[in-house]
C-alpha cells in the first residue's frame, strides 16, 4: 500500500496540457496514461472508500472528471446529510463506489462542482455537498432542527498517472487536522492496481 499527502497544488487546464505535451512533465504523463478500459475508447474504473475519522456527519462531492475533454460529463457522487441518498456519520465509513477512469478525482474541488452544477439537474443535486473540499455538521436528532456547521477541509485532487492508475483503490479519510488553519482535512491512501491499466 502506498501513501500520498496530495498536498501539492494541481491546477491543469485544457492550454497546460498542450503546452506539456512536447515530450515531459506532469501533465504529459496525466494526459498520456491509460484509461484503461478493454477496448478502444472503453474506460476502466477506480473504487473508492470514504472514512470519517471525526465526530460530525460529513458533507462532499467526489467524483472524476476529464479536464481537457469537454464532452466528458463527470461521474460524480454526492455525501449529504439526508437519508434519501448516501450520507457519512460521525465515525463511519462508505464502502467501495465505484467511478469511470479519467485524468482527475477531485474530492470537493471547484473544477467538478461546476462540472456537477452545468451537467446535474437542480432537483438531483444535493446543495449541502456542493462545498469546496468538504463540510463537517452537527445533526440534530430532531429533523426539524437545521444542521450547524462546524468546520471543512480544503479540497484535494489527484492524477491518474501520478498519483493513482485505473483499477486502484482510493481511501479517502476525513480527519481532525490538529496542525493546519482548517479544522479539518481530507487524505488519501492508494492501493494501486497490479497491471497499471
Amino acid at each position: 500500500m502506498m501513501t500520498f499527502s496530495f498536498q501539492r497544488a494541481f491546477k491543469y487546464g485544457f492550454a497546460s496540457l498542450v503546452l506539456s505535451s512536447g515530450g515531459c512533465g506532469d501533465g504529459f504523463l496525466n494526459s498520456t496514461s491509460s484509461l484503461g478500459g478493454d477496448g478502444a475508447g472503453s474506460r476502466g474504473s477506480i473504487r473508492v472508500i470514504v472514512i470519517n475519522n471525526t465526530q460530525q456527519n460529513a458533507a462532499l462531492t467526489l467524483g472524476t472528471f476529464d479536464q481537457g475533454d469537454p464532452n466528458f460529463l463527470p461521474d460524480a457522487t454526492q455525501i449529504g446529510l439526508d437519508d434519501i441518498g448516501l450520507t457519512l456519520g460521525p465515525n463511519s465509513q462508505i464502502d467501495a463506489i465505484s467511478f469511470r477512469c479519467a485524468r482527475v478525482f477531485s474530492v470537493g474541488g471547484r473544477d467538478l462542482l461546476d462540472l456537477v452544477e452545468a451537467s446535474f439537474e437542480p432537483e438531483d443535486i444535493e446543495n449541502l455537498a456542493i462545498v469546496d473540499g468538504a463540510g463537517f455538521f452537527d445533526v440534530a436528532s430532531d429533523s426539524a432542527v437545521e444542521p450547524t456547521l462546524v468546520g471543512s477541509a480544503q479540497a484535494t485532487e489527484a492524477l491518474l498517472g501520478l498519483d493513482f492508475n485505473c483499477g486502484s483503490i482510493l481511501i479517502v479519510r476525513l480527519e481532525i487536522n490538529e496542525l493546519g488553519v482548517d479544522a479539518f482535512r481530507i487524505g488519501f491512501e492508494v492501493i494501486p492496481s497490479a497491471s497499471g491499466r
